[in-house]
């Protein structure tokens, strides 16, 4: 009997420990579940060569295709990347000299817009050096070149070509002498003053030229053809036939710019370059940004001799990255970032404080950043109220269930005092003579009684 006992309990013990062991091989698959998750890479990440000084936060110089393509990657998480238009200096048509404010030159056919002209050569746009445009954005983290325009020496009649918004103030557009209607034939790329707020490829539909573009646009350049749209790659032939632009533009040559982004976060200008073999088509950077960076949207940018970049990570000497020809352009863009030690994977980077003035933005920017700034403290307002409210009702239900109590603390102390009253009347001095001759007389009575 007991060996029948010892081997049931051996049994026991066995099948226990596999139960055992089964539960943690179970938990530990389990919880290695999203550590793999965690430790994936995006495909930029994974492919590209971001072996460079990286000194902002949020925005990162790699380089891929054996170095032919240089890549600046932004990580639209990060509230403190600002994408500003470059636009050269000139006179308008009243006499002012500064940044344009209109993408044409003054001329009998535009009586609506201002015009913009250089002052030296008023048949001509004005154009200023990639190192100017440096110089107007002195923080600048990268500078490039972007929507197809005005450069020197001969193709000077006009500025920027696509839809065009500076500091939320379109300056193309049949309201303004345009009337190209390039911002419905062309893709464009719009940013909100906070591009974590709005990011957004688009294309305006057509008859729709002369309608106001949406309030948070505060920056917009153009380009063509599109080269992904919603995930898919283009057509070859319709790529590099450069749909909608100068077919000039979209063939093999020494370099081409692009900008695309990705489903998540991730923002990429691309500049591919090869002086020697000069076999960089549009399709040719199309494919790299779907192949290698996995973008959802991309256009085609001003490429050629165009192709200009600036990087400020490296040292003065070679902080430019290519610069074309070298030739002057009408328009560049640039990008700011604040100081850090390029992108952090896996995290949001926290905010910077917010800046103590908005003397940037026009007086429309300024009404509807007030009114962002309303609604985005709205709720926490909000809240505040209804804790008030809530406080105030618990206040009002604390002293009505308490009210009996204190009506009958209330009766009784009334009591009390109607009680005290009535006795020092009745005992005071004035009180004493009456109830002192109303007992002397019962008492006589009392006595006569008894005889």
């Amino acid at each position: 009997m007991a060996s029948a006992d010892a081997k049931e309990d051996s049994i026991l013990v066995k099948l226990s420990n596999r139960i055992l062991l089964g539960g943690l091989a179970f938990c530990l698959l389990v919880n290695a579940v999203p550590v793999e998750a965690q430790s994936e890479l995006p495909p930029w990440k994974e492919r590209l060569n971001c072996d460079y000084p990286q000194i902002y936060r949020g925005l990162e110089y790699c380089t891929g295709m054996n170095g032919k393509a240089r890549v600046i990657v932004i990580d639209l998480t990060d509230p403190d990347i600002r994408l500003k238009y470059l636009i050269a200096n000139g006179k308008d048509r009243y006499g002012n000299i500064g940044p344009c404010r209109d993408v044409n030159i003054v001329a009998d056919w535009n009586k609506i817009g201002p015009g913009c002209f250089d002052p030296q050569k008023p048949s001509l746009y004005p154009v200023f050096s990639l190192f100017d445009a440096v110089k107007q954005l002195p923080n600048a983290a990268v500078v490039i070149d972007s929507d197809y325009g005005a450069y020197t020496p001969n193709n000077r009649g006009h500025g920027p070509e696509g839809l065009t918004v500076i500091d939320g103030t379109r300056i193309d557009g049949k309201l303004n002498g345009d009337t190209d209607n390039n911002a419905e034939e062309r893709p464009w790329l719009a940013f909100g003053y906070d591009p974590k707020i709005q990011v957004e490829f688009g294309q305006l539909k057509s008859g729709f030229d002369d309608q106001p573009i949406p309030v948070w646009i505060y920056t917009a350049f153009g380009g063509a053809p599109w080269l992904v749209k919603d995930g898919d790659l283009g057509d070859k032939e319709t790529i590099n036939s450069c749909e909608a632009a100068d077919p000039h533009s979209c063939r093999a040559t020494s370099a081409q710019t692009a900008v695309g982004i990705s489903k998540d976060r991730w923002l990429f200008f691309v500049m591919m370059v090869d002086i020697e073999n000069k076999n960089i088509d549009a399709y040719t950077i199309a494919k790299f940004m779907k192949d290698e960076l996995d973008v959802t949207q991309a256009i085609k940018l001003d490429g050629g001799g165009s192709s200009q970049l600036y990087y400020g990570g490296f040292s003065e000497t070679e902080r430019v990255i290519y610069r074309g020809d070298g030739r002057w352009l009408s328009h560049f863009l640039g990008i700011v970032a604040e100081p850090g030690d390029g992108i952090t994977l896996g995290s949001t980077p926290p905010p910077s404080e917010p800046p103590s003035d908005d003397t940037d933005l026009n007086w429309w920017q300024r009404i509807v950043k007030g009114w962002t700034d309303f609604w985005s403290g709205a709720g926490n307002w909000w809240e505040e109220q209804k804790q008030k409210v809530s406080d105030w009702w618990a206040g009002v239900k604390s002293w009505w269930q308490d009210l009996p109590r204190r009506m009958e603390e209330w009766a009784y102390q009334w009591f009390l005092n109607w009680l005290n009253q009535r006795l020092n009347e009745l005992c005071g001095s004035a009180g004493l003579v009456p109830i002192t001759m109303a007992v002397i007389l019962y008492s006589r009575r009392r006595k006569g009684t008894k005889h």
